[in-house]
């Protein structure tokens, strides 16, 4: 995941860009930017498809507080996210299919205060969740997928024009954000830079948090120490550079 250079201009162009932020021991965003539907598919067929260690994704999903969004920029403006939970598909060992995000809501259920749908949470949590003494929590032999075809169907498309090779995009925050609950860089004050002046900050978010580029990218915080493992590791860029 080489970044071109850093006085690439950057542009106010639009771009689908996919988001997994790890909130564990360290705090850090494997980001990827594309201009076609195409890509972002091939994209979450890789992490997400069967082929991709199934159950090591739904432990990494439960115990590393991982969040993944899909957004759309348009002409340099963030205008529309989605959280990508909603789309991810888990099937259980009796052959039932949950999405990850009412997975999350019955693995939180007893942990936190969920008001809603309680007695479905707990026979959710009680049948399929396995929960050790430490907390955490996973699915036993459970195969991963992605509703594409409900994903693909809520996807704007993207203004013209759109991001190219080695291109950055230039991201403007809206003041009313198109997901305020979403834990992501995409926002104006991100955790990692809360405790640095109006000069560094500025600096940081002109660098690193509102500026991609398109292809795969981390971004990630020297504050909260090194990451353990590279989750582009074995990944395939749907579109990369021409030769």
């Amino acid at each position: 995941m080489q970044n071109p250079e850093r006085d690439v201009p950057a542009r106010a162009s639009s771009a689908y860009v996919l988001e997994r932020s790890f909130n564990g021991s360290a705090e850090w965003a494997f980001v990827l930017a594309y201009n076609k539907p195409d890509h972002i598919e091939s994209c979450l067929r890789q992490l997400y498809g069967p082929t991709a260690g199934s159950g090591r994704a739904i432990d990494f999903v439960f115990n590393a507080q991982e969040t993944e969004y899909l957004w759309a920029v348009q002409r340099g403006t963030l205008a529309w996210g989605v959280n990508l939970h909603e789309f991810l598909l888990v099937t259980c060992q009796d052959g039932s299919v949950h999405n990850v995000a009412d997975l999350w809501r019955a693995f939180d259920y007893g942990i936190y205060d969920v008001d809603s749908d309680a007695n479905e949470l707990q026979q959710i949590r009680d049948r399929y969740i396995t929960v050790d003494a430490n907390g955490r929590g996973s699915i036993p032999a459970a195969l991963l997928s992605v509703d594409w075809a409900g994903l693909s169907a809520i996807m704007p498309p993207l203004e013209e024009p759109r991001l190219q090779h080695s291109q950055r995009l230039r991201i403007q925050i809206p003041e009313e954000h198109p997901a305020p609950e979403a834990d992501t860089y995409m926002e104006t004050s991100p955790p990692a830079i809360d405790d640095l002046d109006e000069e560094e900050i500025e600096a940081a978010l002109d660098d690193d948090y509102c500026k991609i580029y398109y292809g795969v990218q981390e971004l990630s915080s020297e504050a909260y120490g090194a990451r353990d493992a590279d989750p582009a590791e074995g990944f395939i860029d749907p579109d990369p550079q021409p030769l």
